[in-house]
């Protein structure tokens, strides 16, 4: 979980990152980012951080672990 609604707290509208996840499959690091109500003028920022994630991850794993896949999904997207 990356973060949890509080009905009546939290904005309902506001921009989410809604799921996140990493594989490392034949020596490759994938990664896969869905947001919900954000804006795909973001797409830059958002690769960027995915980028910056995988390479920590794959800085970690260290040998010869190379980056594989970026998949960025928007839900409820705006312009």
């Amino acid at each position: 979980t990356l973060s949890e609604y509080r009905a009546g707290q939290y904005d309902p509208q506001a921009d989410q990152l809604a799921f996140f996840q990493m594989n490392v499959l034949g020596k490759k690091v994938y990664v896969t980012m869905v947001w919900m109500n954000r804006s795909i003028t973001k797409r830059v920022e958002d690769t960027q951080l995915a980028n910056y994630i995988a390479t920590r991850l794959q800085q970690r794993l260290g040998g010869d672990t190379q980056l594989g896949e970026l998949s960025l999904y928007y839900v409820a997207y705006t312009l």
